[in-house]
């Protein structure tokens, strides 16, 4: 039986992270019998002010991925974490 684009795109991307994890991210599922939502912590960039932090993901997949992108919500923003963040995103969306 064919997978549907969601759960072979899912299954793709599950064994590539587990075969070949980004540096300083830990990934979990939220749940062990349900692989659309993940717990992830990820280490700051050495070299940056960012470094000697921790930061916390919810990844949820949405049903019409991966023609819809996952929801990402930060756990632990907070102070100059939280500004310089915002000061980043905001310039994203300058022209």
């Amino acid at each position: 039986m064919a997978l549907n684009p969601r759960s072979g795109r899912l299954a793709y991307e599950i064994k590539l992270f587990q075969t070949r994890p980004p540096w300083g991210v830990v990934c979990n599922f939220e749940k062990d019998d349900q692989c659309d939502m993940f717990l992830v912590t990820m280490r700051g960039p050495k070299g940056t002010p960012y470094e000697d932090g921790s930061f916390k993901l919810t990844i949820t997949i949405p049903e019409k991925y991966p023609f819809e992108p996952p929801l990402v919500k930060w756990s632990n923003l907070y102070g100059s974490t939280q500004n310089a963040t915002q000061r980043c995103l905001d310039s994203n969306n300058n022209p």
